[in-house]
């Protein structure tokens, strides 16, 4: 290796503070890819053989009442409704509104099981279940909640006995247990990823809802939909599945700074859903069957 050589003789040097300048060369030229190897071929090895780190920690999600305000409700009411004949399609508790649910006497319940709280009435139970995608032909199940039969104040009279069959509403009042203590929780909230709600595209994830009442006096399991459906005009798939399909309801989750909250947001034909705290009701989700079970 060549080397430049400079001398400087001291009695050249006769002013204090001398500086002189002393050429480094900086370019070089790498003999192999150690340093590529180290910076670039590792990091990427190991980001293909290590899976990523994901928080699967869950939290819960309060229910809000519209994806433009986000204001927590306290409570929600659930109403079902049946078939009952060719005639009269459905049979309201209160005819004059949509929102009013069918009687346990559409679905041939009688006044013992509801006095009694017999198995065949308190097992039969409502399924909510949670899809990523409303396309029934490629879609996962994300998770299922199942809401009990319940005999509380909606179900009785004012002297706090139950009302007959024909008059008792198939209903269920889900609220928050701190301040609705007397209602369902179950059900009420959500729990779901931290993770994939903060990092989803606009911070709000959706997912699609299906619900299912299971009739554990006859063994039924009957599909329902926030729409109201006629005899008269059978349902087909294409009514049903797709993002404007009426079998799925399409529920937000958020982050809305800091407090994890969840809403549903219908289709225009999805008349069932009134989530208004301002009505004159209790803020909720009517549900008809889609069609009849066989035999009515």
């Amino acid at each position: 290796m060549t080397v430049n050589k400079v001398q400087i003789p001291l009695r050249d040097i006769n002013i204090s503070g001398t500086s002189f300048n002393v050429p480094l060369f900086l370019s070089f030229m790498p003999v192999d890819n150690t340093e590529l190897i180290q910076t670039k071929f590792i990091d990427d090895e190991v980001d293909k053989v290590i899976n990523p780190i994901i928080d699967y920690k869950k939290v819960r999600f309060l229910l809000a009442d519209n994806k433009t305000n986000w204001n927590i409700l306290p409570k929600i009411k659930i109403n079902l409704n049946f078939f009952i004949g060719s005639t009269s399609p459905f049979n309201y508790a209160n005819p004059t509104t949509y929102d009013g649910p069918g009687t346990y006497g559409d679905i041939y319940f009688q006044y013992d099981d509801i006095f009694c709280r017999t198995d065949r009435l308190m097992n039969s139970f409502l399924r909510l279940s949670f899809f990523d995608s409303p396309d029934t032909s490629n879609n996962t199940l994300l998770f299922f909640t199942d809401i009990f039969t319940q005999i509380e104040k909606d179900q009785m009279n004012e002297w706090n006995f139950v009302l007959p069959p024909k008059n008792c509403p198939i209903s269920y009042i889900l609220g928050d247990s701190v301040s609705e203590p007397d209602t369902i929780h179950e059900g009420f909230y959500l729990y779901w990823f931290q993770d994939l709600v903060d990092n989803s595209p606009n911070g709000e994830y959706e997912m699609y809802m299906t619900v299912v009442y299971n009739n554990a006096g006859n063994g039924q399991t009957t599909p329902m939909y926030p729409l109201q459906t006629d005899l008269s005009q059978p349902v087909i798939l294409t009514d049903l599945n797709g993002p404007n399909g009426g079998l799925f309801l399409k529920v937000i989750l958020k982050n809305d700074n800091g407090i994890y909250k969840y809403t549903f947001d219908p289709l225009i034909t999805q008349i069932g859903v009134d989530m208004n705290p301002l009505s004159p009701i209790l803020p909720g989700i009517t549900f008809w069957q889609i069609q009849p079970n066989e035999g009515n």
